[in-house]
């Protein structure tokens, strides 16, 4: 049906009324189903396409009546309707989509880490930095040339042990973001500590 049908249907020229909702929904349903089916759609780019189809017709009766359809009965429709259809005919689309999200979670989380690792290990030498002579210069030649230098030989060795595997940059930093999840994070400050002095060492 046309928009200007699906008004007339459901006595809507003057506004959305109650007790139709459920109704409504079905023939949405059946849009989104037609929609579907005229398009062939068995990967996650066809539904979408499918899914514009639907979401122009609906803005467009609400375009048409006085304040619009209800904005939570889109979200209600798209909740109850449109996702389950979805999994149905692009399951394998949307397991990649919730393992791409999740690899990307994970990243952020990793990332978040290493940034506590970093701030923190500044936090704690921050005084001695700006005090230094180079305070001037990046806190990376502080470390390189005060903190490394000076580090004691167990500690340098613990170093060297953790990341005996790592033998370049990619490899170090992989393991880095390893450790990082596991490390104590009250203490990612020594966690950096023993990075930096690998990276010194490479």
């Amino acid at each position: 049906m046309k928009p200007k049908e699906y008004i007339a249907k459901y006595s809507i020229s003057q506004g959305w009324r109650g007790g139709i909702q459920n109704r409504f929904l079905e023939d949405m349903r059946a849009e989104l189903n037609q929609a579907c089916e005229d398009l062939k759609v068995d990967n996650l780019g066809a539904f979408n396409n499918a899914m514009k189809v639907v979401s122009a017709k609906w803005t467009s009766i609400s375009n048409k009546i006085p304040y619009g359809i209800p904005e939570q009965l889109w979200n209600y429709f798209y909740a109850t309707i449109v996702c389950p259809k979805r999994e149905e005919l692009c399951g394998r689309d949307m397991d990649q989509v919730r393992e791409d999200k999740a690899k990307k979670s994970e990243a952020f989380e990793i990332n978040k880490l290493k940034n506590q690792a970093k701030s923190k290990f500044f936090k704690l030498h921050e005084k001695e930095y700006k005090e230094s002579i180079w305070a001037k210069k990046p806190f990376e030649v502080f470390c390189r040339e005060e903190i490394i230098k000076k580090a004691n030989p167990d500690t340098i060795a613990e170093a060297d042990a953790l990341f005996a595997e790592s033998h370049d940059w990619e490899s170090l930093d992989e393991q880095f973001e390893r450790e990082v999840q596991i490390w104590n994070k009250d203490r990612l400050e020594d966690l950096y500590l023993l990075y930096i002095i690998r990276v010194s060492r490479l």
